[in-house]
């Protein structure tokens, strides 16, 4: 009996999908304007095609504020014929993930600028389809605003500045869950194989009992 209860507790820790990695990623440990674009930063490679493959770690130029007090990323927009042009932020995720959060905001906008930015969710790492989407409220940039979004497949994420302000905003404090249960026709063998040790324990034990 004891070995039977010792096969279902490990049976049961093979079926049970494992918990989610959270990943939290604060860019503290970056000197002051050092180029992270393209570099993988455990889990997700950050870029920024449209503004010249850069993304700036800033020391307390756009952390006065509530949430990111020393340092945060720029991703500034692109001034072309006198108009700005919006440059998004992209995060590829190495596989798959559940959930995504990112901050933003700047330092609240002393010449009167305004803010507002959206995050968006694809399910491919390039191209791909909207899956979710949000947009945040148009706000002095301070205190930083926070946008969430939990939903399945996420691969790639699109932070994007929409003004109506002039300059852009700084991003901080970057999470996500990385999900790794086990795949499901895996689960259904291990299952099939708990269920026949299940049967055999309780027909050996019916033989010595009788």
């Amino acid at each position: 009996m004891k070995n039977l209860l010792t096969n279902l507790s490990l049976l049961s820790l093979l079926l049970c999908p494992m918990s989610a990695s959270a990943v939290f990623i604060d860019f503290e440990s970056f000197d002051d304007k050092t180029n992270i674009d393209g570099l993988d930063l455990g889990g997700v490679t950050l870029t920024s095609p449209g503004n010249n493959n850069v993304i700036e770690v800033y020391d307390n130029r756009f952390g006065v504020s509530s949430n990111s007090p020393t340092k945060a990323i720029a991703n500034f927009t692109i001034n072309e014929n006198g108009s700005s042009i919006n440059t998004p932020l992209i995060g590829t995720f190495d596989s798959a993930v559940n959930y995504v959060s990112l901050w933003a905001g700047d330092t609240g906008g002393s010449a009167g600028d305004l803010d507002s930015w959206t995050l968006n969710l694809f399910d491919a790492k390039s191209g791909g389809n909207l899956i979710a989407s949000l947009l945040s409220p148009i706000w002095s940039g301070s205190p930083y605003s926070q946008l969430e979004i939990a939903a399945e497949n996420i691969y790639r994420f699109e932070a994007i500045w929409s003004g109506p302000g002039c300059c852009g905003i700084g991003y901080d404090d970057l999470r996500f869950n990385i999900a790794a249960a086990i795949p499901a026709p895996l689960t259904a063998g291990l299952f099939g194989i708990g269920s026949l040790m299940l049967l055999s324990a309780v027909n050996t034990r019916r033989k010595l009992n009788q």
